[in-house]
């Protein structure tokens, strides 16, 4: 079976530039990167790294529409190729226009998935009323504070900081209109926010190359074994197993479906 899904949200070009730190600069207590002949890395990010991951994690068996900004946000990390360590990441164009609700239309999808990196695309108004132009679940991973107008979502993906940052403007209220919010927390997995309670989805420990993309990632395997399952405890799990697998790559990467054990490409997680 053959899904649809719409990803809408931000995207941006992820630029790697390679050197060597030698020394420190004689100017200021900063490194001296020596840049490399290695040509940069380039690969589309946000939400289009969420829609490959979501390519590549589902063999290809769920259909993404992407609905994007047309301006050019560019991420560039100058990267030490020894340590395999960011010296600096410079943005450009780091804005974009809004979003125009009259731009989307249903096109019958079986889940839509908002990545929301608050760059301007989205703003809280039109997040408000995006759920009700569609007819399926949706998920959405947001960069904001949660306020009210996260109430609409059927499911809520922020990280560890997002979290605190609401936690600190909101405090305890934010349970009552935040429901089903899941909380990734790094090397330890993730946690979801349901009914008042909060239930801990550990995840094994392993050597991390390159965190760049990886909530991106989690989203993407949230999303695909939902699809499957319609369970959002085995999709958390198999979140967690999708990013365990991409930070151990360089880069901005994805995860395939022969990449992560215990996968059936024809369409079942298997614990």
């Amino acid at each position: 079976m053959t899904y649809k899904v719409c990803v809408i949200g931000e995207s941006c070009t992820d630029r790697f530039v390679y050197g060597r730190c030698k020394r420190i600069c004689p100017e200021a207590p900063v490194p001296l990167l020596e840049l490399s002949d290695t040509p940069p890395l380039e690969n589309m990010g946000m939400a289009a790294n969420v829609k490959r991951n979501i390519e590549y994690i589902s063999d290809d068996q769920v259909e993404v529409h992407l609905i994007t900004n047309h301006t050019s946000i560019t991420k560039t990390r100058y990267v030490d190729s020894k340590y395999n360590e960011i010296v600096i990441r410079i943005d450009e164009d780091d804005r974009c226009s809004p979003i125009e609700l009259s731009d989307i239309v249903d096109d019958d999808y079986d889940l839509v998935v908002i990545s929301d990196y608050n760059k301007g695309f989205l703003g809280e108004e039109v997040l408000s009323k995006l759920p009700a132009l569609f007819k399926c679940k949706n998920f959405i991973d947001t960069k904001k504070i949660l306020k009210p107008w996260a109430s609409v979502f059927d499911y809520v993906k922020i990280n560890d900081i997002e979290f605190d940052r609401t936690m600190r403007c909101l405090g305890e209220g934010f349970v009552e209109y935040c429901d089903n919010v899941i909380v990734t927390q790094g090397d330890s997995g993730a946690n979801l926010f349901h009914n008042r309670k909060c239930k801990a989805y550990p995840t094994q420990p392993v050597v991390i190359n390159d965190v760049s993309g990886a909530g991106d990632t989690f989203l993407a395997g949230l999303v695909c074994e939902y699809l499957r399952s319609q369970s959002l405890d085995k999709a958390i799990k198999f979140a967690n197993k999708c990013a365990r697998v991409v930070v151990q790559k360089p880069n901005v990467s994805f995860v395939t479906a022969e990449e992560l054990e215990g996968y059936n490409p024809y369409g079942h997680y298997m614990e």
